[in-house]
């Protein structure tokens, strides 16, 4: 009754109205406490997987580097004012993406679709860049010419949007939402990745990592 953890999984994932699922605390957590740690169910193809291929072409090349969209600040020509705009571009991450997707078995296929992922028809420059890049994966690479379009550029969505350090991607914790003022930090040792409060958290209270930082070691 105060709270305090059992001995069980100290968190739960719930559907958020307009954000998905995320993760809470099922009961009071202190500072700097690992709240549990979890292996990776995918793992995305290592670099040297894509060295060598016969498909790295002039012409691969020329459409890879043709690849991009306008990437816009949020509120640019309305409350801000016009911003400049940048281009997003591919990357070589996002190819490893697709052929790790094609290439994985159907039920961890269905595992990563479980995840959230923004809408295909978004006007936003990563959708677009996905797309892009999916149909150059289908035109080009002998294991994508059977798939659909839109699903390799769902699994380029999914796993940029969902993936951790040393492209994992995790159960429960790639569920866990960006904050500027976080609770928690990904921690990661050789074999063993987790996650830790950095702040009291109560019971009830949603879970949060910054994006943009570096894990704890």
């Amino acid at each position: 009754g105060d709270g305090s953890c059992p001995p069980a999984w100290p968190v739960e994932i719930r559907e958020v109205p307009g954000r998905g699922r995320s993760v809470f605390a099922n009961c009071d957590v202190g500072a700097y406490e690992t709240l549990f740690e979890e292996e990776p169910f995918y793992t995305r193809i290592p670099p040297a997987e894509l060295h060598g291929r016969k498909e790295w072409d002039k012409e691969w090349t020329a459409a890879f580097n043709r690849i991009r969209a306008d990437l816009r600040a949020p509120g640019a020509g309305e409350a801000f004012g016009e911003l400049p705009v940048k281009p997003l571009l591919a990357s070589t991450g996002m190819v490893r993406d697709v052929l790790g997707f094609v290439t994985i078995p159907d039920s961890v296929k269905g595992a990563l679709m479980g995840f959230s992922y923004p809408p295909l028809d978004l006007d936003h420059a990563l959708v677009e860049v996905a797309l892009q890049l999916a149909q150059l994966c289908k035109d080009r690479l002998p294991e994508c010419k059977d798939a659909d379009v839109r699903l390799l550029q769902a699994a380029i969505l999914v796993t940029e949007m969902n993936i951790f350090p040393g492209g994992r991607i995790f159960w429960t914790m790639s569920r866990i939402n960006h904050s500027c003022a976080p609770n928690c930090v990904f921690s990661s040792a050789p074999g063993r990745w987790g996650l830790k409060s950095i702040r009291p958290i109560k019971r009830g209270e949603e879970l949060s990592i910054s994006y943009l930082g570096e894990e704890m070691r």
